[in-house]
């Protein structure tokens, strides 16, 4: 585990830290639940207060991604969409999750069933798919339950 809250002044302020790879919402480990199935979620960073349960405690999911495949975009976006409320819930497969059944799933995939965030888990308030390219970052956008939306770049020479 690698805490990056010591590199981001001013989040402390608020109690809120930003962690890489963080996998508990409060004492257990964060999961999706449904159908038989719990599968554990890592989103890559988070703003959060840890230890806060309730709606003020998660903030920000963020998922970075260094290429564009269409496998790993839509099991982010389906990840991003229930982890914000934009969702109630997503298609899980062995290593995917895609949240309509027109989706791709990969050929080697099989269908697992439909998860759903804890009933003790609060969504985050908002979330954030970076796409870092040689052309130029891609940025997506979810707040409060709704998204997601791409945001304009804004690239200096």
């Amino acid at each position: 585990m690698i805490y990056l809250n010591r590199h981001v002044t001013g989040l402390s302020l608020n109690g809120l830290v930003l962690d890489q790879d963080y996998e508990r919402a409060g004492q257990v480990t964060k999961r999706l639940i449904g159908a038989g199935l719990g599968r554990k979620i890592i989103p890559d960073m988070i703003v959060h207060r840890r230890h806060d349960l309730g709606p003020a405690g998660n903030l920000l999911a963020i998922e970075v991604k260094t290429h564009n495949r269409e496998d790993g975009r839509l099991h982010d976006f389906a990840k991003l969409s229930v982890l914000t409320g934009h969702a109630a819930e997503a298609i899980a497969y062995d290593k995917c999750l895609r949240l309509l059944p027109s989706d791709p799933v990969p050929s080697d995939q099989s269908f697992r069933g439909h998860v759903s965030l804890p009933a003790s888990m609060c969504p985050y308030k908002h979330g954030l798919w970076l796409l870092l390219e040689p052309d130029g970052p891609q940025y997506w956008w979810w707040s409060s339950g709704s998204g997601p939306r791409r945001l304009a770049c804004d690239i200096e020479p």
